[in-house]
């Protein structure tokens, strides 16, 4: 079972994502923002895919937390789900999904990455 990091600071779309991915047989570590997720990262979670939102509120948006992954957890795949994506210019990810976007569309992209 593959861990998936979800970063989201609309609790709602993060818990229906979070739904989703269990029923595809992910086991998803959610965080509501940039802070979040890195601290999860840093106290040791193991994540095999980061999905993250690129505007999130606090000090650490999706791009600081997309650099700060890339710098010290190089080996994580990161798929970026956007609204705007002139925001992701200079950034290097995975894949990157326009909103509104289906999990299922999601859930291909994260098994192609694992597999």
């Amino acid at each position: 079972m593959a861990n998936v990091l979800l970063v989201d600071d609309e609790a709602i779309i993060r818990m229906a994502f979070a739904e989703h991915l269990r029923d595809n047989g992910f086991a998803p570590i959610e965080a509501g923002s940039g802070e979040e997720a890195l601290k999860v990262l840093r106290n040791g979670a193991q994540a095999d895919v980061v999905i993250t939102d690129l505007t999130l509120d606090g000090q650490v948006d999706g791009a600081k937390l997309i650099r700060s992954i890339q710098s010290e957890y190089p080996s994580i795949p990161i798929i970026v789900i956007s609204g705007d994506p002139s925001r992701l210019q200079g950034l290097q990810v995975t894949q990157t999904f326009l909103k509104p976007f289906g999990f299922d569309v999601a859930i291909a992209a994260i098994k192609r990455l694992i597999d």
